[in-house]
């Protein structure tokens, strides 16, 4: 997190505004130009672009927050100092555009491919072109950086979010409902070939699927669209009645993507986030058993939800769900997010808080604790987890030896899953311990959400304590720094407990 607190104003003048915050911006004020800007129960978060010559900068992203009748600050400082402008491009987009798929021999493409000039800084300020490749084979979507002046390529990645996962309805899954995996077993034969059983039956919950539109039986509705397969077929019933569909029936896959997104959705709108502070303005399409590979992920570049077929179905399992929505949130709040090994480690983490956060909105569950720390509980029965991860996909309580960032550090290699256990464990610890607020929202959940806002796309953990903390100042403090009555909470779980060093923390 970079730039200096503006100081508070005196009580006879106005407080110093979003302008004057921006003169502890390191880039000059010419080169910020406005790319967004959210109010959330008086709180302002704008976030600016720099933008060199016109061009913009990767990763030059500055963020201010004001909460009302008080100093506006920088919270989150990416930009670059130095810049010059660059040299006019010798290579068009077309161009690049086929350089790139001769780089990542991308294939039977998914959406049109993107391309635009852009300027790297951690590249020697180079002009570069860069290319969005929604890749159906390979299944990936590619981001390429090819050198606007003699067509080298600088870097290539894949912006796929990834659950490890397998996967009538169940809320959020089987084990949760059941209190654990008695009677359920686990391994391979938990799944029992996706057939229907009398338990798996018996545990189902009648639910709603509300905000369906009205001029459709299909699963269109207000927050999410839900089809089914390779071909994305519509999932219709002329009296929008599905009960009697049963796991053993694809359509229930569709079912469970339909609610829990729309569940999950409504949630984070009645804690305020609509209108201008929208989290995810789109309405989101999912596709179930979209392939019969066990994964399933997000694609920013056709803002698209796959969950695959592979083990138990992944939709079948609420945990992964809401995980993949996660990273739909993150790429609404900040288009591009997810740049650097931190930043995705930041996603999965964020997204695993998600499902623990789905969990716990739902009632009259047995083995609360035990849900809530155990990510993709039904999808993990096949063991994937590896040794010490009980049949959980992930756990978020450090069972498995991941409790910090040394420890992060020691065993994750490039593992961006394994390095966002630290965040989520330290989410959802806090999500626990800290009481309701007076609207009875979870303090974390409402700072974590008003805190990405301000994200940068190669956000850091440091940076994303810091922001933590500034959310929390300006929702629940006076708006000055370190006002907030949930602070030190999150400075203790997050620096003591977690190890995240160079916050604002003391």
């Amino acid at each position: 997190m970079g730039g200096a607190a503006v100081a508070g104003a005196s009580a006879s003048s106005p407080a110093p505004g979003v302008s004057a915050a921006l003169k502890a911006a390191k880039a000059p004020r010419s080169e910020l130009k406005r790319s967004r800007t959210v109010t959330f129960r008086g709180v302002k978060v704008v976030r600016y672009r720099q933008e060199v010559g016109g061009i913009p900068v990767l990763g030059g992203d500055v963020a201010v927050i004001q909460p009302a009748g008080t100093s506006a600050r920088v919270v989150t400082d990416r930009t670059q100092a130095t810049l010059s402008a660059p040299a006019s491009p010798r290579v068009s987009n077309a161009r690049a555009i086929s350089i790139a798929k001769t780089a990542t021999g991308a294939g039977a493409l998914e959406a049109a491919p993107q391309a635009g000039l852009a300027i790297d800084p951690q590249n020697d300020g180079a002009l570069v072109r860069r290319v969005v490749l929604a890749s159906g084979k390979p299944r990936r979507d590619f981001e390429v950086l090819v050198d606007a002046t003699n067509g080298r390529v600088l870097e290539q990645r894949n912006l796929l979010h990834y659950a490890t996962g397998r996967a009538k309805l169940y809320t959020p899954n089987p084990v949760a409902v059941n209190g654990g995996y008695h009677g359920l077993g686990t391994g391979p034969s938990a799944d029992h070939h996706d057939h229907n059983t009398a338990k798996l039956t018996a545990l189902r919950r009648a639910v709603s699927l509300p905000r369906l539109s009205s001029d459709s039986h299909c699963l269109v509705g207000k927050y999410v669209k839900a089809l089914l397969g390779g071909h994305h077929k519509a999932v219709c019933q002329q009296s929008r009645n599905w009960k009697h569909v049963k796991r053993a029936d694809n359509r229930f896959e569709a079912l469970m993507a339909y609610y829990h997104v729309d569940h999950i959705q409504k949630y984070i709108r009645s804690l305020g986030f609509r209108g201008k502070a929208d989290v995810h303005p789109q309405r989101q399409t999912v596709i179930a058993d979209a392939f019969s590979d066990d994964n399933s992920f997000y694609s920013g570049a056709t803002r698209t939800i796959k969950y695959g077929s592979g083990g138990v179905d992944d939709a079948e399992d609420g945990d992964v769900v809401t995980h993949e929505y996660g990273h739909a949130i993150q790429d609404a709040q900040d288009r591009g997010f997810g740049t650097t090994l931190a930043a995705n480690s930041l996603g999965e983490g964020f997204g695993d808080f998600m499902s623990a956060l789905n969990t716990g909105i739902t009632r009259h569950l047995p083995n609360y604790k035990a849900s809530e720390y155990c990510i993709f509980d039904w999808d993990g029965t096949s063991g994937y987890g590896g040794p010490g991860v009980r049949p959980c996909g992930r756990v978020a309580d450090g069972s498995d030896g991941i409790n910090n960032v040394n420890q992060a550090n020691a065993n994750c290699g490039n593992d961006e899953h394994c390095y966002g256990e630290v965040w989520s464990h330290g989410l959802i610890d806090l999500m626990r311990s800290l009481p309701l607020d007076s609207g009875g929202a979870p303090p974390i959940a409402v700072d974590v959400l008003l805190s990405q806002f301000a994200y940068a796309d190669n956000e850091d953990f440091t940076g994303a304590v810091d922001l933590l903390i500034a959310a929390d100042d300006a929702i629940y403090g006076n708006g000055n720094p370190n006002s907030g009555p949930h602070d030190a909470a999150i400075c203790h779980e997050m620096v003591v407990k977690r190890g995240i060093l160079g916050t604002v923390c003391p």
